[in-house]
């Protein structure tokens, strides 16, 4: 039988309160005097509390899941809900909690941890990094982006001057001419 964990936490048949069919959810595929359903569930689910704020799996989207979590967890530290030095939940409650591979939230944490935004004790735990210093990374690596891609626009034949003209315009909401 498929279950999953709803937003109140209750785990509950898949088939549970859609179909009512009563004894077997699979007895509509079977049954000649009732039409036979196929659904497809697209899940967009509500997980891990991080200090009440839920956060969100788009498994339609087209980033990874991994990425996701890293994102929403980034956010979460600059818009100051994660303070510095907190702790954040182990790998497994995270995993548990998102109804994820445990793997794919080890990914998250480490390439958090790679970018700067947190840092691991061994045997203890998670902890959010000095934000100053985690936002002077991200910093540092958005500006080595908008290095490589001045490098292609002057290679593509635009002068350094109409990429600072550009860049000075976006103040104002300029755009591409």
């Amino acid at each position: 039988m498929l279950h999953y964990t709803g937003k109140t936490g209750r785990k509950q048949d898949l088939f549970e309160n859609r179909y009512n069919l009563g004894e077997n959810p699979y007895s509509a595929l079977t049954k000649p005097d009732r039409p036979a359903t196929i659904a497809v569930l697209i899940r967009v689910i509500h997980i891990g509390e991080l200090d009440g704020d839920i956060m969100q799996l788009d498994y339609r989207n087209t980033r990874p899941i991994y990425m996701q979590i890293v994102e929403q967890i980034r956010q979460k530290i600059l818009a100051g809900v994660l303070a510095e030095g907190e702790q954040l939940p182990s790998v497994r409650e995270m995993a548990m909690e998102l109804a994820i591979n445990p793997n794919t939230m080890q990914r998250a944490y480490r390439e958090l941890e790679v970018q700067g935004w947190i840092y691991s004790v061994p045997g203890k735990g998670s902890y959010v990094c000095d934000i100053a210093r985690a936002g002077a990374a991200r910093c540092k690596e958005l500006l080595a982006s908008l290095d490589r891609l001045v490098a292609e626009l002057v290679s593509l034949g635009y002068d350094r001057e109409q990429v600072i003209r550009y860049l000075n315009s976006q103040e104002g909401g300029g755009g591409c001419d």
